[in-house]
């Protein structure tokens, strides 16, 4: 494997039970006006559950056809 540096972007974790619904506070913390939710398909519901909890003022869209990171 190739050497190499990496520099992260500072990172804030929310965990825990009903986070969920400090979703939209952490949004405007972050100053942002818009998001995307993005989901696989098996997840479709809980995106659409987040899409449904920020409302069409704060989410852009949900788009649930990601798919997992498959290595080479």
């Amino acid at each position: 494997m190739d050497s190499f540096i990496f520099k992260g972007l500072p990172t804030r974790v929310i965990f825990g039970r009903g986070k969920l619904a400090v979703l939209g506070e952490e949004v405007e913390r972050l100053g942002l006006t818009r998001v995307a939710v993005l989901t696989t398909p098996q997840q479709r519901a809980t995106g659409q559950e987040i899409a449904g909890q920020l409302g069409p003022a704060l989410c852009a869209g949900h788009l649930d056809t990601a798919t997992m990171h498959t290595p080479l």
